[in-house]
């Protein structure tokens, strides 16, 4: 069993069992495409390219494992489809010097979920029970509920619940403020990554007025 597999066998104990039972898990692999490095998803079975829209080339979460030696693959990831009741939240460069963002912080406090590091430690992914209408993308911040697949590394962020929950009215707070968000005139100056949220100052403030603000507190200071 090669070095990865161990350390993901360990750190895949943190993750919700809800979520190992199922059989869509595949394996990536980091490919550079051009000047840009991704993490292309594998197929468990053959090591040939996954599809998120074909469960054929899923496969239950042991399977991918194998996969990493026999196929010499990077990882693994669980793709999120129509018939299942989870969605992710990915939350890229949102990891300064191993500090978390403050604007990352406050929606990791709202939707007070499993959260956990993505592989590079750069950035979280947070998987909830909730649906969205669409995948979205604004600035750093991802949310899918289908169609998608999200690495997973069983290295949860500390302080973070252990389990995946409810948070079906927060998802579409948060998913509606980014659809709502207009796009800036091309004769507007550039706006920063942080800036991919309407209002930093808003999302802190209901972040600590929410029940569980206690734990934010501790989380952001």
């Amino acid at each position: 069993m090669s070095t990865t597999t161990e350390k993901l066998n360990e750190n895949l104990t943190n993750v919700p069992a809800e979520l190992l039972v199922l059989p869509q898990w595949v394996g990536w692999k980091l490919t550079k495409k051009g000047e840009k490095w991704t993490k292309v998803p594998r197929n468990p079975h053959n090591g040939r390219l996954a599809e998120s829209d074909n469960p054929d080339t899923w496969a239950p979460v042991q399977d991918a494992l194998n996969a990493i030696a026999a196929h010499g693959l990077d990882g693994v990831g669980f793709v999120f489809s129509a018939g299942d009741e989870f969605a992710g939240v990915d939350l890229d460069h949102s990891v300064t010097d191993g500090q978390i963002e403050p604007w990352a912080l406050a929606i990791i406090a709202a939707l007070d979920s499993y959260t956990e590091y993505s592989p590079s430690g750069h950035g979280v992914h947070i998987l909830v029970r909730g649906r969205v209408p669409k995948g979205l993308k604004r600035g750093n911040i991802e949310i899918y509920s289908d169609g998608r697949y999200f690495t997973v590394t069983g290295n949860r962020v500390p302080d973070t619940p252990e389990d995946i929950r409810d948070a079906q009215h927060e998802l579409l707070e948060i998913y509606d403020s980014l659809v709502g968000e207009k796009k800036p005139k091309a004769s507007s100056p550039a706006r920063s990554p942080v800036a991919a949220l309407p209002d930093d100052g808003q999302l802190l403030a209901l972040a600590r007025q929410a029940e569980n603000g206690a734990k934010f507190g501790r989380l952001f200071d």
